[in-house]
């Protein structure tokens, strides 16, 4: 019995919505890590430059 037609496509659909979906797990994975360093940095540079300030008076 032959398949209907266009019946082995919805897998590719299905492998792509999961493909995008995950690469958008990723970008916003990789944008929370990249911010949470920023953020580090930034605080440890104001508590350098407030301790430099603080000794220097």
């Amino acid at each position: 019995m032959p398949e209907p037609r266009g019946a082995g496509r919805s897998g590719g659909l299905l492998f792509l919505a999961v493909g995008v979906f995950v690469a958008y797990l990723v970008v916003r994975t990789v944008a929370g890590v990249f911010k949470v360093v920023l953020l580090s940095i930034l605080v440890v540079l104001l508590v350098l430059l407030a301790r430099d300030v603080l000794r220097r008076r």
